[in-house]
Parts: C-alpha cells; sequence; structure tokens
C-alpha cells in the first residue's frame, strides 16, 4: 500500500460510523493536510504514518481497504473514505466490527490494542535467531498456552457412545 499512498496529501475525510473511532471525529479531522509516509502491517493492523499521528486500521472480522485512483470507483457504504489532493481515495469498510484509531507516534507502545504486538512475519526484523526463540525478543515474552484439550478417538467414543467412529 506504501507504493499507491506515499507522498499523497490528505484533502478530507469522511466517517461514517464514528464508534469505532478512539478519538472524537473532530479530533480525527486533524488528518485533513498530512502527508502520507511509509504505510506497513503487523497483525490485522495497517500502520500509516501521518507524522506526527500514525493512522492504524483494523479490518476487524473482515472487510476491505481499498485504494481508488478515482471517485467512479468508491462504494456506497464505508466506514472511512480519505480523499486525496489528487482526487484518489482510500476506503475502508468492514463487515461486522473494526477499528480506526489515530496515536500520536510516540503514544503507539502505549497503545491498548497495538502496543504489545509481537514481530510480523513479514518483518526485515524477524531473523531466524528470533524466530527460533533464542534471541533476546522473546525472553520476557509472555507464554501462551491453549486451554483446549485433546482426546483420543477412542475417548471420545466412550464419551458419547452415540457419536460415529471418524
Amino acid at each position: 500500500m506504501t507504493k499507491q499512498l506515499k507522498g499523497k496529501r490528505v484533502a478530507d475525510v469522511n466517517l461514517t460510523q464514528p464508534k469505532c473511532l478512539n478519538i472524537p471525529t473532530r479530533k480525527f479531522r486533524r488528518v485533513v493536510g498530512k502527508r502520507i509516509n511509509e504505510t506497513s502491517a503487523k497483525g490485522k493492523w495497517l500502520f500509516t504514518n501521518l507524522q506526527p499521528d500514525v493512522l492504524l486500521i483494523n479490518l476487524g472480522m473482515g472487510g476491505d481497504l481499498i485504494y481508488h485512483k478515482n471517485e467512479a470507483t468508491i462504494p456506497q457504504k464505508y466506514q472511512l473514505r480519505i480523499t486525496f489532493k489528487d482526487e484518489s481515495a482510500l476506503t475502508a469498510s468492514f463487515f461486522w466490527f473494526g477499528y480506526i484509531h489515530l496515536v500520536p507516534e510516540k503514544g503507539l507502545p502505549k497503545h491498548r490494542m497495538t502496543g504489545k504486538l509481537g514481530i510480523s512475519a513479514l518483518d526485515k526484523e524477524l531473523t531466524a535467531e528470533k524466530f527460533a526463540g533464542s534471541g533476546e525478543y522473546f525472553r520476557n515474552r509472555k507464554r501462551v498456552r491453549s486451554g483446549s484439550t485433546v482426546q483420543s478417538q477412542d475417548s471420545s467414543a466412550t464419551a458419547n457412545p452415540n457419536s460415529h467412529p471418524r
């Protein structure tokens, strides 16, 4: 997305679902006039640098984030529409729930939903050593344990005599 957006200047912002914001709409409008720098992904989040802020977009349970070269292809329904000075646009629409947050770049480490995300699988920072878990990055990370119980085919058949063998 950096290829399409880098260097574009925001001309206008239209929000149709302010509930997805982390700040009031009037404060979110401070993106107008800002120039887009780098865009990157981490987990389900898209990070777009608008110095001194970062635009964070998460499409929730699914949705569309589409770059439009002109107004002709803009959908009727969306949660966010960013129009650029060259009349191209970016729309974000999500099916169930999603998030559109604007966070000061210095506040990213404390952002409740993205501050503790690990390294992205596509990040150049992910080395073989870090992946293997021997790197400093993983030493102080909390381990996640699965709460599910694995049953053998025999024990599940015993637990439910009406079940069919698999």
